[in-house]
């Protein structure tokens, strides 16, 4: 007895000390989620394409706008020769497009977190669309500069002797083409933060910056197929953009909440 007691204390003081240290177990469990990719494209598209169903009406109803405006647009440009009257048009109907466009972003980021969304929310609150246009123009001056300097120094290199301009120049442009596909990426995510209630626009440029570390190459794989997909909607005789466009814009709201559950 004595002996079988002896063996119950040792079990039963291994158990505890190997409980009373479970920080190498937590510490693998962290290192295998921060390894497993935060999203995957196809589950993405698959999302978009479920919840583009759940609310085929509403975002029928948001794509055949924006396409409308688009068209509209197009329509007063080749009809009106008042030059004057053409510019002015134009810009209003540009305006209205933005308008519009900013918020087709809140209904996708509502109807991917699983939120009421109504055809009401395409006009967003003053608020959101002042601070969305605000950041947007932030993330692309800075893109633009990333791309436009290094290619800038790429022509002023032509001006050096012969066997090292053209090197010099090429390496340059492909500085700046890299660095401008670096820089969408990393601020791809800032027009979701705009309507996500981020207030600053510091804070949305930095929330981009953060959520899209170590991940762009996937992002530039989503990006490609989002792209490739909106070209086979438009070869598909324009209808086929009535679903590749609210699939692609749910597919990036997915994209943005993984991320951003990632980030914590």
């Amino acid at each position: 007895m004595q002996r079988g007691g002896a063996v119950v204390a040792r079990q039963a003081h291994n158990l505890k000390v190997a409980g009373a240290n479970p920080a190498p177990a937590t510490r693998i469990s962290s290192t295998i989620d921060f390894m497993m990719p935060p999203f995957f494209i196809g589950e993405s598209l698959r999302f978009g394409w479920r919840t583009m169903r759940l609310h085929n009406s509403l975002l029928l109803k948001v794509v055949l706008t924006l396409v409308g405006l688009a068209l509209l647009r197009g329509l007063f440009q080749a009809l009106v020769q008042n030059a004057p009257a053409n510019i002015a048009l134009a810009i209003l109907i540009t305006i209205i497009e933005l308008i519009f466009g900013i918020g087709a972003t809140v209904i996708s980021l509502r109807l991917a977190r699983g939120e009421p969304a109504s055809y009401r929310d395409i006009i967003p609150s003053v608020s959101t669309g002042i601070r969305y246009i605000l950041a947007s123009i932030a993330a692309g001056v800075i893109v633009l500069l990333g791309f436009l300097i290094p290619i800038l120094l790429g022509s002023a290199a032509l001006y050096l002797p012969a066997p090292f301009s053209s090197v010099v120049g090429g390496f340059l442009v492909a500085v700046g083409i890299i660095l401008g596909v670096y820089l969408i990426l990393r601020y791809s995510m800032v027009k979701f933060g705009a309507v996500d209630g981020v207030h600053r626009i510091g804070e949305i440029l930095r929330q981009s910056t953060h959520i899209t570390r170590g991940v762009k190459w996937r992002l530039l794989g989503f990006l490609i197929v989002i792209i490739c997909l909106n070209i086979l909607g438009a070869v598909a005789l324009i209808v086929g953009l009535l679903v590749t466009i609210p699939v692609s814009m749910l597919a990036a709201a997915h994209v943005y909440l993984k991320l951003l559950e990632r980030a914590g």
